[in-house]
């Protein structure tokens, strides 16, 4: 894609003033997925670089058939995670610090080592050895489009899949008689349950989201590397927060994560 640097400048923009738009200019939007990593590898580099952080992990985003029909998209895809924007359970954050805040209770896990390039691409099962624990999460979803269900895959990509910060709770090491498909999830807004889901949402067991972004990572020239942490999809519909709002996911066997938004 011609102009790439223009598009990850205006992302980084974007979100360093907290502003919204409408589509990203046509003189330099991306038209492919490809020219969308292309974008969100330079937005990211520049982020790193700006808040002195360091990447820890990715976000796959689109993995359950709600998330692909709000979005408009018919595939999953990977964001990257920042250290500055990873956050423990029970924290408060400000909500203006957000130009939305979406909410999406997620499994996540760590990776425990290098996994090498295959030729044959991994699966559930034969990406479990790479894996070291398993945690709760909360992805809270802030893009830089005034409607980002309209915008387009491409355009998600270059925003770093539309990422804006992750809760993660307690690390369960002992997880491998879990049977991710199968942990149900619930949503509380200020103590009250409002979303249910389960496991099975993320492309019918999140051990297959982390085998395709192994698989799609290689693809790309790169490495799912140890202690990487991977957020593999939201298990429930979404919540938009609002200030004042205290949320709690809770996992079965996995245990909970907390955020509040204070004014």
């Amino acid at each position: 894609m011609k102009n790439t640097q223009q598009c990850a400048d205006f992302l980084l923009s974007l979100r360093l003033n907290r502003e919204k738009t409408a589509h990203i200019p046509d003189t330099f939007r991306p038209a492919t997925i490809q020219d969308g990593y292309a974008a969100q590898d330079l937005l990211v580099s520049q982020l790193l670089d700006e808040h002195g952080a360091k990447l820890v992990g990715y976000k796959i985003g689109c993995t359950s058939t709600y998330a692909q029909e709000l979005l408009g998209v018919d595939e999953p895809f990977y964001g990257q995670l920042q250290s500055h924007d990873i956050y423990q359970s029970q924290v408060e954050l400000a909500a203006s610090d957000f130009r939305a805040r979406i909410i999406e209770p997620e499994i996540g896990f760590r990776i425990k080592q290098d996994v090498p390039h295959a030729n044959i691409p991994y699966t559930a099962e034969s990406i479990r050895p790479y894996i070291g624990a398993a945690f709760p999460t909360i992805e809270i979803v802030n893009p830089s489009y005034e409607d980002f269900g309209t915008v387009g895959g491409p355009s998600l990509v270059a925003d770093n899949a539309v990422w804006g910060v992750s809760i993660v709770g307690q690390s369960i090491p002992d997880w491998q008689m879990i049977n991710f498909a199968a942990v149900e999830v619930k949503l509380f807004l200020n103590d009250k349950l409002i979303e249910e889901g389960i496991g099975s949402n993320a492309l019918g067991d999140p051990l297959n989201v982390v085998a395709w972004l192994a698989n799609t990572l290689q693809s790309h020239g790169k490495t799912l590397a140890a202690n990487a942490l991977i957020s593999t999809g939201t298990t429930t519909n979404v919540y938009a927060a609002q200030a004042g709002d205290s949320i709690r996911a809770e996992y079965a066997r996995l245990g909970s994560v907390e955020v509040e938004f204070c004014l």
